[in-house]
């Protein structure tokens, strides 16, 4: 059907069957960077359910899960010694600075507040089941009936892939570092 719409003349076309599987959505704004944007949050919303139909766990979004694994990290790193603890200590560091960074994006504004947070479990779960602690002052409770969540696969690839990003820049410099440079040598006085 054609249709005005904001003085435009636009073509409709709506769905005819309910058990179609086909959805077109049709984006109008103003300017090109806010349509941009539109388009990738649609684009966003479309993967998210896509990956929630092939996996359907999710967690808590509130940062418990970094701050439950950098927990367990820093005390697996604590069993160690020499330069495998310190490596160990900054990753677990590195998962602490998560939540924080989360809060400021929520304009929280006692972000000290995140980091220092208890880890209470969720519903009596862990990390490892694909529940979260408490790592915010947003509770489980309120975050579940507010509905923030993350996909389980999502949080688990993001860390996964940005630890083994630090894994090969961490094998570049002991490749940079066991071998002496290559150039050519000056020469002897004597």
């Amino acid at each position: 059907a054609v249709e005005e719409i904001g003085g435009a003349k636009v073509t409709r076309v709506e769905q005819s069957d309910a058990l179609s599987s086909v959805c077109s959505i049709v984006i109008r704004g103003a300017a090109e960077n806010s349509l941009d944007e539109i388009e990738r949050c649609v684009d966003d919303g479309v993967n998210a359910y896509k990956v929630l139909c092939q996996d359907p766990r999710v967690v808590l979004s509130n940062g418990g899960v970094e701050n439950e694994l950098a927990k367990q990290v820093r005390a697996f790193g604590n069993q160690l010694h020499g330069l495998d603890q310190h490596s160990v200590s900054a990753y677990a560091d590195a998962l602490d600075a998560i939540p924080k960074l989360l809060a400021e994006n929520a304009c929280q504004e006692d972000t000290n507040e995140v980091s220092s947070s208890p880890s209470v479990p969720a519903s009596g779960a862990d990390a490892a089941t694909g529940d979260v602690a408490d790592a915010s002052p947003a509770s489980p409770t309120q975050m579940q009936e507010g509905g923030v969540y993350d996909l389980y696969r999502t949080k688990h690839r993001g860390i996964k892939h940005a630890t083994e990003a630090a894994l090969a820049v961490l094998s570049v410099d002991q490749i940079i570092m066991s071998k002496p440079a290559g150039g050519p040598q000056p020469p002897k006085r004597g």
